[in-house]
């Protein structure tokens, strides 16, 4: 709510906050359930793939020492959920602390 206030605030006294990605919700097909691979003994990668209707496939990533899915994962993966069929679903580079995005195009033939 704080930040959603500053936003606002922001808006208004003329100072703008730049989204660091845009995407699309009306073209999402698929969002992966949270996966959780492990690359080295003491760290953990959680991670959740976006498929779009034109091909792209975006992967939401972090890395973690710890056993649980990062809190910050799940709620940019209910943001992309909740973000199913609207006209657009932004990320700022506040709520990415951590948070790795890796864009990647599969075509079908």
């Amino acid at each position: 709510m704080k930040k959603i206030l500053q936003k606002i605030k922001s808006f208004f006294m003329g100072e703008r906050i730049i989204p660091e990605h845009i995407f699309n919700g009306i073209r999402i097909e698929y969002i992966s359930p949270i996966k959780k691979s492990r690359d080295k003994i003491d760290e953990f990668k959680y991670y959740f793939m976006i498929h779009f209707q034109s091909g792209l496939v975006i992967t939401v990533q972090t890395y973690t020492h710890r056993i649980n899915i990062p809190p910050i994962l799940l709620s940019i993966r209910e943001l992309f959920i909740n973000g199913i069929g609207h006209s657009y679903i932004t990320l700022y580079s506040d709520e990415l602390s951590d948070v790795q995005i890796i864009r990647d195009y599969h075509k079908e033939f």
